[in-house]
């Protein structure tokens, strides 16, 4: 029993980590683009 809970755990801590992953990577590029809009807007 303990042994499913612990997969099942590590299951979960899995799919979490690689969607925090994630959002952390598309607020990244949406920052990045963001701040070349920004730079470009006051080169002009």
């Amino acid at each position: 029993m303990l042994a499913l809970v612990r997969e099942a755990f590590c299951d979960v801590a899995s799919i979490a980590g690689k969607f925090v992953v994630g959002l952390f990577w598309f607020s990244a590029k949406l920052m990045l683009a963001y701040y070349k809009s920004v730079v470009t807007d006051s080169n002009v």
